[in-house]
C-alpha cells in the first residue's frame, strides 16, 4: 500500500508561534501531479492550508517532480505536527489572500509583510532604511557594508551603482537580490558582491545573507575589516541588552554594548561588567550567540549565524547603529585569494518592547531555534525522485542506522571563518601534498579535502532518509556554503577554463601548492538538492556555473577523451554531474557532453588494451579499482537518461575486467594494480556498482561480490575514522600487512553515498536483517 505524503513540522522550544513561516520541498511520483495548484495541504481538522507554491523540477513527462511549499503555521511549545498532502483532480490549491507586497518606487524596492514595511535602494547600499514593525519605527536611515584595507582606503557599498531585482517574488516569501561592487570615495570599484534579503509574510523578521567575491587581478586581496552597519532607533537613556543565554541585563550606560568570538571563548561587556565565557552555546549549532537589544518601545534580536565557528566576529550596537564585524579590525589583515567568496548570514527580528530576558523570550525564542519541516521518507523512497533512496528504519537496522547518524552529527568542526564546512585531510598532509617554498623557507601546510565526495549531498540524503535536524543544521548547510564560497572558484584570469569549478582537495581550498581543477574531483548534485529543498538561487547558480565549467573543459579536451591519461574517475565524475545537470535542467548541451564523455571511454576500452587502465601518476598502465567503479556509477546515469544499452554493456565489462585482475580471495579490490604495492580498497564505491550490476542482470554472483565486501568493510565494523590496511609484497611472494589511522573528519565518511544503493539492494531482497545481531531471547528469564 503507498505511503501517504505528511510534512511533519516540530516546535523545538518552550514557546508559541504564530504563523509562523515553513518552506519545504515535495517530490512526486512520475506522471502524478500535472498542475501546481493540484496540491493541497490539509491541517489537523481537514481544513485547507493556503500555501505558495513552486516548481522546482520536472519528469521527462512534464510532470511535477520537485514542488516548493511555502505556508504558516501555528505551533504550541514542543508540538509536533503531521501536515498531510492531496493531489486532486483540478487546478483548485488554496494560496494566500494576503501576504507580502513589494513595489518599485523609481529605483527603490517598497517591502511591507503585513506586519514591517521598509525601503530598499540600489543607490544606498541596499540595506533596510526606514524599518517600521508593528507600528513602531526602528530605523530611519539606510544601512551598508564597509571594507577597509591596511592602507587606510575605504570600500562600501553605498558609494556606488548597483542592481536591484525582485529574485523571487512571493506572496509567502520573497527574496530580494542586490548586486554590484564596492567603491571607495573617488568611485573605484573592487570586489564584487550579492546580497539577498529574504522576508516573511505577516512576520517582522528579515534575513540577510552577504556574499562577497573576489574577482580582482592580484592574487590577494589585504583586508583589515569588514563591517555590515543596520543604524537602528533605540533611545540611549532606556536601551538594554541581553547576550545569549546569559540573563545578564547590559545597561548599555553610553549607548553600547559588545559580543566577541575567537572560536575559543564568545564573551560580551558593556563597559561597565564582562560576561563569562558564553560557548556553552556550542552544545547546539542552531543556540549560538546573539544580542537582544531594546528601549522602552522596541526590542530587536540580532542573530549572526555560525558566529563562533566563522570566527573571528564580532558584534556591536553603539552611536545607534548595529554592526555585524565580519572580520574584525582586532583579526590582522585578512589576504582575501582571488577567485574565492565567502557568505555571512544574518537574521534581524523587530518585535514589542521586553522589560526584562524572560519577557522577551516569547517573541526571541523562535527566531533562534529553527523549525526544519521533513517529508515522511518512506514516501520520499516510493516517489523514485532519489534515484536507490532508502529510507532509514532505525526499529530494523538499529547499529546501522546508530552508526550513520554518529557519523554525521560530529562533523562540523570550528575550523573558522575559511574553513568551517570542510574537513583537515590528515593523511594527504601526511603525504607531503602541502609542502612548498615561501620565499627561502620550506613549509607544510595543512590540506583541505575539499568536501570530497560531495559531502553537501550525502548529509542531505542523510536528512531525506531520517529528518534529522541537527543533520541539517550541523553538516548540510556548513558544507554546501562553504563548497559554494570557499572550494568553488569565482576567477581565474590566467585559466578562464576553470572558473565555475572546484578544487581538488589541496591547501587554502583554491590555490598552491598542489592547484588543480578537472572532473574527477568536482561534484554539483549537492548544490542541486541544496536548491531542490529551499528554493534559492545561491546553489542554482553555483550549479550551472560549474555545469558551464564542464562543457567548456570537455570542448577544450575533447580529442583527449579517448585517452590513458584521461583517468576514469575524470569520465565517471564528469558524468554523474553532466547527467545530473542535464536531468535538472533538461538541457541538451549537458546530454550531449555526457554521450561525448561516454564515447570517449569506450573507446579508451575498446582499444589495443581491450581493457581499462590508467597512466596517471606512475607513468605505466595499471588499473584503480576506485576509478573505475566511478566510471560505473557514471556509465549508469548515463543510461538512465539515454536508454542505451551500450553504456549498460560496457558498465558490465568494467566491473567483470576489474573482479578478474584486483580481487583479493578476502573479497576487498586492490586499490591500484601495483606490483610493490598490493593495498586493499577501503572505499565502497565497488558495493554502488554491485548494485547496479544487480539491477541490470539479477545475477546473484553481484549480491555475494557485494556482501563479501560489506562483511569486511561494512558500517558494522569500522567507527568514524577511516584505517588503511597496506600490503607490501616481500621477496618470497608473502604479503606483510600494515595498519595506519588516517582520521579525516568528513573524509572518512566518503563511502557513505556508495553503501546506500547496496543496502537498498540488501533490504530489497531481505538480506540486510542478517548483518544486524539477533535479538536477545529473555523468554526463558521473564
Amino acid at each position: 500500500m503507498p505511503t501517504h505524503p505528511t510534512i511533519r513540522v516540530v516546535e523545538p522550544s518552550n514557546h508559541h508561534r504564530e504563523k509562523w513561516p515553513i518552506t519545504v520541498s515535495v517530490p512526486f511520483p512520475r506522471s502524478t501531479v500535472t498542475s501546481i495548484g493540484q496540491v493541497h495541504l490539509l491541517g489537523p481538522h481537514g481544513s485547507e492550508i493556503p500555501a505558495q507554491r513552486r516548481i522546482m523540477a520536472m519528469w521527462p513527462d512534464g510532470s511535477v517532480k520537485w514542488m516548493l511549499l511555502d505556508f504558516a503555521v501555528e505551533l504550541e511549545p514542543r508540538e509536533c505536527r503531521d501536515i498531510s498532502i492531496e493531489v486532486g483532480d483540478h487546478d483548485d490549491g488554496k494560496e494566500p489572500e494576503e501576504g507580502i507586497r513589494i513595489e518599485w518606487a523609481g529605483e527603490e524596492l517598497h517591502v511591507d509583510t503585513g506586519v514591517l514595511r521598509c525601503r530598499l535602494a540600489a543607490t544606498q547600499g541596499g540595506l533596510l532604511s526606514e524599518v517600521v514593525a508593528h507600528g513602531i519605527t526602528f530605523s530611519e536611515s539606510p544601512g551598508t557594508v564597509r571594507i577597509a584595507q591596511p592602507d587606510g582606503r575605504m570600500l562600501d557599498l553605498s558609494n556606488g551603482p548597483a542592481t536591484l531585482t525582485i529574485e523571487e517574488p512571493g506572496i509567502q516569501r520573497a527574496v530580494i537580490a542586490m548586486r554590484g561592487k564596492h567603491f571607495d570615495l573617488e568611485g573605484n570599484a573592487a570586489l564584487d558582491y550579492v546580497l539577498r534579503m529574504v522576508v516573511y509574510a505577516n512576520q517582522a523578521i528579515v534575513r540577510w545573507y552577504y556574499t562577497i567575491v573576489n574577482r580582482e587581478p592580484a592574487e590577494a586581496i589585504p583586508v583589515s575589516k569588514i563591517q555590515m552597519i543596520q543604524p537602528l532607533s533605540l533611545d540611549t537613556a532606556t536601551c538594554r541588552a541581553f547576550v545569549g543565554t546569559d540573563r545578564t541585563c547590559y545597561s548599555m550606560p553610553e549607548g553600547w554594548v559588545s559580543m566577541a568570538t575567537d572560536g575559543l571563548e564568545t564573551r560580551a561587556h558593556d563597559g561597565n561588567r564582562q560576561s563569562g565565557n558564553l560557548n556553552t552555546l556550542r552544545a547546539e549549532v542552531q543556540m549560538e550567540p546573539f544580542i537582544v537589544l531594546g528601549d522602552a518601545t522596541k526590542t530587536i534580536t540580532v542573530l549572526p549565524r555560525w558566529c563562533h565557528f566563522l570566527f573571528p566576529k564580532a558584534v556591536h550596537y553603539y552611536g545607534r547603529a548595529l554592526r555585524y564585524d565580519i572580520w574584525p579590525d582586532t583579526a590582522g589583515v585578512w589576504n582575501f585569494r582571488r577567485g574565492m567568496a565567502k557568505t555571512h548570514e544574518l537574521l534581524l527580528a523587530f518585535s514589542h518592547p521586553a522589560k526584562d530576558y524572560e519577557s522577551a523570550m516569547p517573541a526571541v525564542a523562535p527566531v533562534l531555534r529553527p523549525v526544519i519541516a521533513t517529508v515522511n521518507p518512506h514516501y520520499i523512497e516510493e516517489t523514485n525522485a532519489v534515484p536507490f533512496f532508502f529510507a532509514a528504519r532505525g526499529e530494523a537496522y538499529p547499529q546501522l542506522e546508530t552508526h550513520f547518524a554518529r557519523g554525521f552529527r560530529g562533523l562540523a568542526r570550528a575550523y573558522g571563518m575559511l574553513h568551517y564546512g570542510d574537513a583537515n585531510g590528515v593523511g594527504y598532509s601526511a603525504q607531503g601534498r602541502g609542502r612548498h617554498l615561501k620565499g627561502k623557507d620550506a613549509v607544510e601546510e595543512v590540506i583541505w579535502v575539499n568536501n570530497e565526495y560531495d559531502m553537501p549531498y550525502m548529509a542531505m540524503l542523510q536528512f531525506l532518509r531520517t529528518g534529522d535536524r541537527k543533520v541539517w543544521l550541523q553538516t548540510a548547510e556548513p558544507h554546501v556554503w562553504h563548497m559554494m564560497d570557499v572550494d568553488t572558484i569565482h576567477s581565474d584570469p590566467a585559466h578562464p577554463i576553470n572558473e565555475g569549478g572546484q578544487s581538488i582537495h589541496l591547501a587554502n581550498h583554491i590555490g598552491p601548492p598542489g592547484y588543480g581543477v578537472d572532473p574527477s574531483h568536482e561534484w554539483v548534485e549537492g548544490l542541486i538538492t541544496y536548491h531542490l529543498l529551499t528554493g534559492l538561487e545561491h546553489p542554482r547558480e553555483h550549479a550551472l556555473a560549474l555545469g558551464e565549467h564542464l562543457l567548456r573543459w570537455t570542448e577544450a579536451h575533447r580529442a583527449d577523451l579517448n585517452s590513458d591519461w584521461m583517468a576514469s574517475r575524470v569520465t565517471g565524475w564528469a558524468l554523474i554531474a553532466l547527467t545530473a545537470l542535464f536531468e535538472f535542467t533538461r538541457d541538451e548541451r549537458y546530454r550531449a557532453c555526457a554521450l561525448a564523455h561516454g564515447k570517449g571511454l569506450h573507446e579508451r576500452v575498446s582499444g589495443t588494451t581491450g581493457h581499462l587502465t590508467e597512466s596517471v601518476s606512475y607513468g605505466f598502465p595499471y588499473r584503480a579499482g576506485f576509478m573505475t567503479n566511478i566510471a560505473v556509477i557514471g556509465l549508469k546515469r548515463l543510461w538512465d537518461i539515454s536508454g542505451d544499452n551500450l553504456w549498460k554493456d560496457l558498465a558490465l565489462k568494467l566491473i567483470e575486467d576489474q573482479w578478474e585482475h584486483l580481487s583479493l580471495p578476502t573479497g576487498l579490490l586492490v586499490y591500484k594494480e601495483l606490483p610493490e604495492n598490493r593495498y586493499p580498497s577501503g572505499s565502497a564505491t565497488e558495493l554502488e556498482s554491485m548494485a547496479y550490476a544487480w539491477q541490470w542482470t539479477k545475477n546473484p554472483v553481484y549480491l555475494k561480490r557485494g556482501i563479501q565486501l560489506l562483511r569486511l568493510f561494512g558500517p558494522w565494523s569500522r567507527d568514524s575514522a577511516s584505517q588503511g590496511t597496506f600490503f607490501t609484497e616481500l621477496p618470497d611472494g608473502g604479503l606483510s600487512q600494515e595498519i595506519r589511522l588516517f582520521p579525516r573528519d568528513s573524509h572518512s565518511f566518503s563511502t557513505f553515498r556508495y553503501e546506500l544503493p547496496f543496502l537498498r539492494v540488501l533490504h530489497d531482497t531481505r538480506i540486510l536483517k542478517q548483518f544486524e545481531p539477533p535479538e536477545i531471547d529473555l523468554s526463558q528469564i521473564m
